[in-house]
């Protein structure tokens, strides 16, 4: 569900523009009914609405990559439209040609300029871009069915009332970009993080052709198809192009989910071997199965579509309005060229005949798409919280009257992010632009419910509920193999359950950009795997980039690295900023960890197993740490995985012991840390002991068999 106010706005908007795309199609069979145009002449049209609108594509991204052109959105959608309008006026075939081109045109201006927005809105995510193509996909799903509509009736001379959706869509353009005006302004990267992968792109665009060819081969003639398949009439060619268009609306959102979960370049390439099949079911099989067959292949032929924008865009993450333009023109404006060829041979042989060759593309751009990388989105550089006065970090220590931001507290919230997360008021305040669980300020930062994990036949985790609420800290214990770390990956959305329900920060695993997601959580592994001698300063600056290593041309700003250093002091190394990563103990290695790990301002701190390998003293200096970042932030919720009680800090509020995936106790650590409950969990008598609020355990007698 989209609760991006603008996200739907644009998404909304594209459904008004791609209804011209579907159209075009979608006039064909009543040119050929109406006019008596061969199939040649049918698909001429179908020429001129790409034809132009493939020259000038390329300009268009590329002027959106200097400058922010959001006034295209409305115009364009006004001209793509008035094109359609003016097609079946007359009996001239050059006015229809002159109305498709012109109508090519608008489209070809709005996809740029509006992608690039849509991508500052949904902050670089595949899933707010997924939506956004969705909009589209429901435009050409409703093409044929508005024109059936408007043709059947009044014949091609009704042409002009095709138009009302351009108005409408030029009217929800203009709110769109009032809308957005805020974060489009700051929509591009402070610092371009890396330089363009061009040979990847070109590999992609190879495959966004292939896909484009046997899309729009298949828009343009399987409503003619349909009808000697089946029988019938153009209803039945107009009901073939809904299905079509309407299993692309299904795979559009299947996309963004499974990319989720297995990756993006690895869905695009499965998908496009099962597209393989789908499409020779559409060619061959016989009767009202064609349908199913159809739903198919739109499907696989759409799951791939807005991953590879977003993949389009990272791999040139310096010219998004290009590559917006090639992966978004390309997939009507390629296709478009190809579909002359497929009817002049339907001419010479048959329709079927003249479709085999569809059923082989997919497999090529299966071959493209093969050892593509799925490069990570550029994190872009967003300006930190305003200083304010005191000492310590930027952010207060204690909520005060100041306006604290939709999440009711201030700090841990947006200081760095994919994308401008944060806007201010006419009085400068931060205000939060994301509508999810900040609304609510107590609900819970994790809700975990009927949680179980299966991997290779084995259970790792089997009924596990968990409710983290900010401000508390949890402590999961238990021996080994009894599925802490399994549980913390997927708190930190690095696994996904086999079933259950697992929200995070307010977003449903399965159904967010785990991308997104992972910003706001701030993770300490002591294993994090730094193979560069940095310094600790630039270890945890890299939490601003969330990269291993420091990225290519990028510098941290002022505030940048006066946060840094109050982390650094903080944690209690502040004087040892300057020290190689190389020659710290791992005591020092954790610390630094998580000043890292705050640079992103989490609302979720997760710390997995942090004492490892730690002398008597250097735990305590960490735990130390930890009990004085946890009174800093009263707000700041956090998880910590151990197996031993003498390593819980003071502060821990509550606990989960586990055993074997199960929940032996969860709850407030007074009541879940007894003899009892500790003893069941590691099958061992033991007593447990509190002192000054830190826990030990001794052996108790062992229990007779």
């Amino acid at each position: 569900m989209v609760r991006n106010t603008p996200l739907l706005l644009l998404s909304v908007g594209h459904a008004c523009v791609d209804v011209y795309q579907g159209a075009v199609a979608a006039l064909v069979p009543f040119f050929v009914a109406e006019r008596h145009y061969s199939y040649a002449a049918a698909s001429g049209i179908v020429l001129a609405a790409s034809l132009l609108s493939s020259v000038v594509q390329p300009l268009f991204g590329a002027l959106t990559d200097r400058w922010a052109l959001p006034w295209l959105l409305p115009v364009a959608t006004i001209v793509g439209g008035a094109g359609i309008a003016v097609s079946g006026l007359g009996s001239s075939y050059a006015l229809a040609l002159v109305g498709a081109a012109v109508s090519g045109i608008g489209v070809a201006a709005y996809h740029p300029e509006s992608a690039r927005v849509a991508r500052a809105v949904s902050r670089g995510g595949h899933a707010g871009m997924g939506w956004f193509s969705l909009g589209g996909n429901l435009g050409f799903a409703a093409a044929p069915l508005l024109v059936g509509a408007v043709i059947a009736v009044g014949g091609l001379d009704a042409s002009p009332l095709l138009a009302v959706p351009a108005v409408l869509g030029g009217v929800l353009a203009v709110v769109a970009v009032r809308a957005v005006r805020a974060p489009v302004a700051g929509a591009g990267p402070a610092v371009r993080a890396r330089g363009d992968d061009v040979r990847a792109f070109l590999r992609l665009s190879l495959a966004v052709v292939v896909r484009s060819v046997v899309f729009t081969g298949l828009s343009s003639f399987v409503a003619l198809y349909a009808q000697q398949r089946v029988g019938g009439g153009q209803a039945v060619g107009s009901a073939a192009l809904f299905v079509l268009y309407l299993g692309g609306a299904v795979g559009t959102v299947l996309g963004g989910g499974l990319a989720g979960r297995w990756g993006r370049v690895r869905v695009v390439r499965w998908s496009y071997a099962a597209t393989v099949l789908a499409v020779a079911g559409v060619v061959f099989v016989p009767g009202p199965a064609v349908f199913a067959c159809l739903a198919l292949a739109s499907a696989g032929l759409y799951v791939p579509f807005s991953l590879q924008i977003t993949l389009a865009q990272d791999y040139l993450p310096n010219r998004v309005g290009t590559a917006s333009g090639v992966t978004l023109g390309l997939t009507v404006t390629i296709g478009g060229l190809a579909s002359p060829l497929i009817g002049g041979l339907a001419d010479v042989t048959s329709l079927q005949v003249a479709l085999i060759p569809l059923v082989v593309l997919p497999a090529v751009g299966w071959l493209v798409t093969r050892g593509l990388p799925d490069p990570v989105p550029p994190a872009p550089a967003v300006a930190a919280p305003p200083p304010r006065p005191g000492p310590g970090p930027p952010w207060r220590r204690r909520p005060d009257p100041t306006p604290a931001g939709a999440d009711g507290w201030v700090g841990l919230t947006g200081a760095v992010s994919r994308g401008p997360r944060t806007a201010r008021s006419r009085r400068g305040e931060r205000m939060s632009v994301d509508c999810d669980d900040r609304d609510d300020p107590d609900r819970p930062v994790i809700s975990v419910s009927g949680v179980c994990l299966v991997r290779e036949g084995r259970t790792l985790l089997e009924d596990v509920d968990l409710a983290v609420r900010p401000g508390q800290h949890w402590a999961l214990l238990g021996a080994n193999g009894a599925g802490k770390t399994t549980l913390l990956r997927i708190l930190g959305a690095h696994q996904h359950p086999t079933r259950g329900s697992a929200r995070i920060l307010g977003r449903l695993l399965g159904r967010v950009d785990i991308r997104e997601l992972r910003v706001e959580i701030g993770h300490v592994d002591p294993r994090h795997p730094v193979r560069s001698a940095l310094s600790v300063r630039e270890v945890v600056l890299t939490g601003c980039t969330g990269t291993v290593e420091l990225m290519p041309r990028w510098r941290p700003d002022a505030d940048q690295l006066k946060l840094a250093a109050d982390y650094l002091e903080l944690v209690g190394l502040g004087h040892r900023a300057e020290a190689l990563w190389p020659v710290l103990s791992q005591g020092e290695r954790t610390r630094t960890l998580i000043a890292r790990a705050l640079m992103p301002a989490p609302r979720l701190l997760l710390l997995d197993e942090p004492t490892t390998g730690l002398d008597l003293a250097a735990r305590e200096q960490l735990l130390d740490s930890v009990d004085r970042l946890r009174q800093e932030y009263p707000r700041l919720a956090s998880v910590l995985v151990t197996h031993h009680l003498e390593e819980l800090p003071a502060s821990t509020t509550h606990a989960m012991l586990l055993r074997e995936g199960r929940t032996v106790a969860a709850g407030p650590v007074e009541q879940v840390l007894t003899s009892g409950h500790v003893s069941d969990a590691f099958r061992y008598p033991v007593t447990l002991h509190r002192t000054d609020g830190r826990w030990h355990a001794t052996a108790g007698r062992r229990r007779s068999r």
